[in-house]
C-alpha cells in the first residue's frame, strides 16, 4: 500500500487541501479495488492531521441508487466525503446534493488500473485540469446551441440556453473529483425536449465492464432516447433501464472531459470519462445538477473522436479542446 500512499498524499495536498482536524468520511464499495485505494486515502488522510473513517457499503446496482440512510446521515455530519465506487457513482443522488448544498466537499473517485494509480500526478497537472474545466465550464454556460459530432457517427444537436455548467475537477468546490490520475469533466443538462439526432458511444457504457464489443447508437428525438441499435444483449439492457420511468429515456446530459493525464488508450473503466476531449452523454436524471427531469436511472455513454460546436464556434476538434 506505502506506493499509493505516497502519490495519494503528494495529490490531495494539491487539490483537495485538507486541514487538520477535519472530518474525513471515506465511502467505498465492498470490492477489492475501492476497499484498497480508500485504506490508502484514510492513511493519507490522517497524515494530514484529519480524522478519517473508512465506510463500506454494498456496491450500488445503478448510478443514483441511494447509499444506505445510515451513511446518509454520517456523511452530513462530515467536513469532507470521499466516495469510491467500484462502477455506479454517487454524484446523481439526494445524499450527495445534501452534501454539497450544506456547503461539504464532495470528491468523486473513479477507480483507475492499479498501475496508472500509482503513477505520479504534479500539482501542475492538477492546476491545469483545473483550468482547463473551468474554462469549457463558461463556455458551456454563455451558449445557446450545441453541436455534438464524432467521427463514429454522432450528430446532435441541443439547446443549453439558460443552463449553468459545472465544473468537476480535483480542485472543484464543493463537488470534486480524483486527483489520482487527475480526472476532471465540464458538464450541463441540455434543455429538455431540444436534443435531436443520434449518439454512437463506442467506448463504454456505465455499469458495463471493460470496452464495447461495437458501438451502440442512441436515436434521439424531441430529447428523448426513441430506441437503440447495436448488439442485442446490450440494447435489451438499456431499453429495460431506459423505461424504469418518465424520466429514465430523457438525454440528460453532456458532459467533456478535461483531463491531460488519464490515458488517452481506454481502458473500460470509469477513468476514461475524464480523458480530454472526449464525451459522455447520458439519460435520466438531471435534476440534481440543473435539470428538470427526475429517474431512478441515470446512464452515461462514453464516446471519442469528437468534435463539439457552440453557437457555430468549434471548441474541441477530434478531442482537443481548442
Amino acid at each position: 500500500m506505502l506506493e499509493y500512499i505516497s502519490n495519494f498524499r503528494v495529490a490531495a495536498e494539491a487539490a483537495w487541501d485538507i486541514k487538520p482536524g477535519e472530518q474525513v468520511l471515506i465511502v467505498v464499495d465492498d470490492t477489492a479495488r475501492p476497499t484498497l485505494y480508500g485504506q490508502a486515502f484514510r492513511e493519507v488522510m490522517n497524515a494530514m492531521g484529519a480524522e478519517a473513517t473508512l465506510v463500506i457499503i454494498r456496491e450500488r446496482e445503478l448510478a443514483g441508487q441511494e447509499p444506505p440512510p445510515s451513511v446518509a446521515a454520517a456523511m452530513l455530519g462530515a467536513d469532507v466525503v470521499i466516495r469510491i465506487p467500484e462502477k455506479w457513482n454517487m454524484v446523481h443522488t439526494n445524499a450527495r446534493r445534501a452534501v454539497t448544498d450544506k456547503g461539504i466537499r464532495f470528491f468523486h473517485v473513479s477507480c483507475g488500473p492499479e498501475p496508472l494509480m500509482r503513477q505520479p500526478v504534479t500539482a501542475d497537472d492538477i492546476y491545469q485540469i483545473a483550468q482547463r474545466t473551468e474554462k469549457l465550464t463558461r463556455l458551456l454556460t454563455e451558449a445557446d446551441q450545441a453541436r455534438v459530432t464524432s467521427l463514429g457517427g454522432t450528430d446532435i444537436t441541443m439547446s443549453l440556453r439558460g443552463r449553468r455548467a459545472m465544473g468537476m475537477h480535483p480542485r472543484g468546490r464543493p463537488l470534486g473529483s480524483s486527483p489520482i490520475p487527475g480526472t476532471g469533466e465540464a458538464t450541463l443538462p441540455p434543455v429538455e425536449g431540444t436534443a435531436e439526432g443520434v449518439v454512437v458511444v463506442d467506448i463504454s457504457i456505465a455499469g458495463r465492464e471493460g470496452l464495447l464489443p461495437s458501438p451502440v447508437m442512441w436515436i434521439v428525438e424531441r430529447g428523448r432516447i426513441v430506441d437503440f441499435q447495436g448488439p442485442p444483449s446490450i440494447v435489451e439492457w438499456l431499453r429495460d433501464l431506459a423505461s424504469r420511468d418518465a424520466g429514465a429515456s430523457v438525454l440528460c446530459q453532456l458532459a467533456i472531459g478535461t483531463s491531460h493525464t488519464v490515458p488517452a488508450v481506454a481502458s473500460g473503466m470509469n477513468i476514461d470519462h475524464g480523458r480530454e476531449g472526449r464525451i459522455h452523454m447520458a439519460f435520466g436524471r438531471n435534476d440534481d445538477f440543473g435539470g428538470t427531469t427526475y429517474s431512478v436511472v441515470h446512464v452515461d455513454g462514453l464516446f471519442g473522436r469528437t468534435s463539439v460546436d457552440l453557437d457555430g464556434v468549434r471548441i474541441i476538434e477530434n478531442e482537443k479542446v481548442k
